[in-house]
């Protein structure tokens, strides 16, 4: 299926050819000196996690469309999936701590916050100052978004490049002001249950039965949803497709056991359920960026592992 972003007119570079796509744009090329990066990325598969960094006097956005990341900030992380928005606050040192960069879509930019009596946005002082008081007070730092800061996100990446568009600047900072109200709105919204009776279901049957090979028309009829229905409904609560969370489930638990050095890389893959330790070592290869064996206590089976991860 052609990717209507990633397919715009414009090369997309990255740092981790084969492994990422990416593009990011600076928005003080059309006079918006209030964000001077605005970034879409496409991890294709896990790898090496983000460094600690901080950005010198700018908070950070990152909403991520689908798949599920890990961030690390004041000491603790933050799992966010797929229609999830976590953001950074300006000289907040952060990054993935331990974790990979796991498969996924984000979208993420810099945004400076005026000093006083100073514009924003195209905006004068005094109509930015309630906007720029509730960017500066946001009550979570991680959140369930809003599907529309999806279009409205990928409509200022077109329009940025459009060609010869008039009023381009005005149209780009109106879609901004537009997408950060809604994040003030995401923010500050009521936390509902995060799952349906349905969804929520499935999900403690996968863990019960971790040990087991799912199949999508078991979990549809324990939702008690038709199969279309069923996946639509659970990468839209959950943030990802309902098998990727059982077998991210799976690799969760194997990373669990593995740590205890009575447990051989062979034990934890057929405890799991899956056919062979081949076959697993693959899968959380996949999901971790690191072969079982390097995830192994330390103890008299370990040597058992060797020619496994």
């Amino acid at each position: 299926m052609r990717d209507p972003l990633f397919s715009l007119p414009r090369p997309a570079s990255s740092r981790w050819p084969g492994m990422e796509k990416l593009m990011h744009f600076d928005l003080r090329k059309i006079g918006l000196p209030e964000v001077p990066f605005l970034g879409a990325q496409e991890v294709l598969r896990s790898r090496k996690g983000v460094g600690e960094h901080i950005h010198d006097g700018a908070m950070e956005f990152c909403y991520l469309i689908h798949g599920e990341q890990v961030w690390h900030v004041e000491g603790r992380d933050y799992r966010i999936r797929g229609n999830e928005i976590f953001l950074t606050y300006p000289d907040e040192p952060h990054g993935s701590g331990k974790n990979q960069t796991g498969k996924g879509r984000l979208y993420w930019f810099h945004l400076y916050l005026p000093g006083k009596n100073k514009t924003f946005l195209t905006l004068d002082a005094r109509e930015a100052a309630p906007l720029v008081r509730a960017l500066r007070h946001l009550p979570r730092r991680s959140f369930r978004a809003d599907p529309r800061l999806q279009t409205i996100y990928e409509d200022i990446i077109t329009t940025f490049l459009a060609p010869d568009m008039p009023l381009k600047k005005l149209r780009v900072a109106t879609l901004l002001l537009e997408w950060l109200q809604i994040v003030i709105e995401c923010a500050h919204a009521a936390e509902a249950p995060s799952h349906t009776p349905d969804i929520q279901r499935v999900l403690d049957h996968c863990r019960k039965r971790i040990d087991e090979n799912l199949t999508l028309p078991e979990m549809a009829g324990v939702a008690g949803l038709s199969l279309p229905r069923f996946k639509a409904k659970f990468k839209q609560q959950v943030g990802i497709a309902p098998m990727e969370y059982f077998m991210r489930a799976k690799v969760d638990q194997a990373g669990n056991l593995l740590k205890d050095p009575r447990h051989s890389v062979t034990d934890v893959a057929y405890q799991l359920g899956f056919s062979s330790s081949q076959y697993f070592a693959t899968v959380f290869k996949r999901f971790t960026n690191h072969r079982p064996r390097d995830c192994r206590g330390t103890g008299e089976r370990t040597e058992r592992t060797e020619s496994v991860g």
